[in-house]
């Protein structure tokens, strides 16, 4: 008995390190040895393996629509329809122009005939800079969430920098549909040394960080200039001191003239140094 047990217990650890050893291989490979099993008509083999790839962090949009097509492919051989339209929506959802290929058998491409006659909605989710960075305020990107379904969007994160050197980050939790606000206060976007516009670039990312959106990166940044200072304000006129208020001027006229006055706030402009700020700012 003691035997048995012994070889039962080599068995399972062997077992899991070749599982943690496949967990710990990039999505790309998981992602080809899938699509070897898929070939040899081990189907089960593929799907726990592109399981495996999806619980790989910082996966790009093209490689989850790699592995939702072969999901979708692999559930609709085995007749286990609503997963294959659950995988085929996600594909869809992130890149709507997809279409199967001529030769997917009719079995397989009817989940996917039904959920596209169904008009199945895009992922949007947008982000709008405001329009100048001003010294002395904080910096506040508007991102919408107009589209999510399938409640794939988890965080909003966007990285900043000015001048040289490494980017810092906010991080923002997203909860489906509506409106939020990334703020970056003056102190952390200014600096003592730095100057000139700032870089920006931001990710839309699911639970396990994958990227479903992205705005610019690293290396192609957005670009919002910065304002040293912002417009004087302007004087007010009253209606004792202007000379539309005056009673014989309307009379004289005999018309109706409408006026308005701009005014703005001038900026104090306090500034740190330091390096990179990686923060989080929870919204549920």
């Amino acid at each position: 008995m003691r035997h048995k047990n012994s070889l039962l217990f080599c068995f399972s650890f062997v077992t899991l390190l070749a599982l943690s050893a496949q967990a710990a291989e990039p999505t790309s490979v998981l992602i080809d040895k899938a699509a070897k099993k898929y070939a040899d008509l081990d189907f089960e083999g593929s799907a726990g393996l592109l399981d495996l790839a999806l619980a790989n962090p910082g996966n790009s949009s093209g490689q989850l629509v790699r592995i939702h097509h072969m999901k979708g492919l692999i559930f609709g051989a085995l007749g286990r329809y609503d997963k294959a339209k659950n995988s085929f929506a996600v594909l869809l959802a992130l890149e709507p122009s997809f279409r199967l290929g001529a030769n997917v058998a009719p079995r397989v491409r009817d989940p996917f005939r039904a959920l596209l006659s169904q008009n199945p909605p895009r992922f949007d989710v947008g982000i709008l800079p405001p329009p100048t960075a001003i010294k002395g305020k904080a910096v506040i990107f508007t991102s919408q969430v107009k589209n999510d379904s399938l409640g794939m969007a988890h965080n909003l994160v966007v990285h900043f920098r000015r001048s040289s050197g490494q980017y810092s980050k906010i991080n923002i939790s997203l909860s489906g549909q509506g409106e939020y606000r990334v703020s970056i206060p003056a102190p952390i976007w200014q600096g003592k040394k730095q100057q000139g516009p700032i870089s920006w670039y931001a990710v839309v990312e699911d639970k396990n960080e994958a990227q479903l959106r992205r705005f610019g990166d690293e290396l192609h940044p957005l670009v919002l200039e910065v304002s040293e200072q912002a417009v004087a304000p302007a004087m007010a006129m009253t209606e004792a001191s202007s000379w539309y208020g005056k009673w014989w001027v309307w009379a004289i006229v005999g018309g109706v003239v409408a006026a308005g006055a701009t005014t703005a706030v001038v900026l104090s402009t306090p500034s740190i140094s330091g390096g990179p700020f990686d923060f989080t700012v929870d919204l549920q």
